[in-house]
């Protein structure tokens, strides 16, 4: 089903995001998501972290991202998006608010004070934003897409998503997404959804966001020989 929600489609290029930087990196990684929904709002604001801690992320990766501030007339979100990063090879973690209502690209992204990693060592990017509204429409596709990512059989990858609602210990629920690298995920699928899952693969590994059309990807017959390819390990 198409997602038409603009906050849904952003998250899920975040997430995208935050996977492919997991791919990249050599060493187990961990991508996790805290949905917070507040108490006394009208409407209820939601407090959106995602974490990851692969290879860091490029600023480029925000350059094309956009999402109105407004859907059907109500106001969603103020548009900032507050990102942390670092590499393993960094001394300190950079901090940047990037305003997606910007279209000069030299005022869209603002450097904040950085932070000392104290001779540390790790990489990983945390990116943050608030939304308006109901929180349940927020975690379908976000399930939706974790399990999509299991079919992929990639062992150095875990997911999870922690959604909390106020500040009881009794309103958080917590989905865990493992991929054991010696057992076969339980998927069946129709040979079209596992081609679909072939092209999205090749989509990824080529650094780009699931639901955005990129030429590049879709210009070589060799696509097709690979999403087969993947399908057909998918059905063994």
């Amino acid at each position: 089903m198409e997602i038409t929600d603009p906050i849904s489609k952003l998250l899920l290029q975040l997430i995208s995001s935050a996977f492919q930087r997991c791919r990249l990196a050599e060493d187990l990684c961990r991508l996790s998501l805290l949905l917070h929904q507040s108490t006394g709002d009208d409407p209820p604001i939601t407090s959106i972290l995602i974490a990851d801690t692969g290879i860091g992320c490029s600023l480029v990766e925000f350059q094309d991202l956009r999402c109105p501030r407004e859907f059907n007339g109500a106001k969603i979100w103020d548009g900032l998006l507050s990102v942390k990063t670092t590499c393993f090879s960094d001394d300190e973690v950079l901090c940047y608010h990037i305003n997606l209502d910007e279209c000069i690209s030299n005022k869209r992204i603002k450097r904040q004070p950085s932070q000392a990693k104290n001779g540390t060592k790790f990489s990983g990017t945390e990116v943050s934003l608030s939304v308006s509204g109901c929180m349940d429409a927020l975690v379908a596709p976000i399930i939706t897409f974790f399990q999509k990512m299991l079919v992929l059989h990639l062992p150095n990858v875990t997911m999870d998503l922690v959604v909390e609602q106020g500040a009881s210990p009794g309103t958080q629920t917590q989905y865990v997404f493992v991929m054991n690298g010696d057992q076969t995920p339980c998927f069946t699928a129709s040979n079209l959804e596992r081609l679909k899952s072939g092209l999205e693969d090749y989509v990824l590994r080529h650094g780009n966001c699931l639901d955005m059309m990129c030429e590049q990807c879709f210009s070589d017959r060799y696509i097709i020989c690979y999403a087969i390819l993947v399908s057909k390990t998918l059905a063994t």
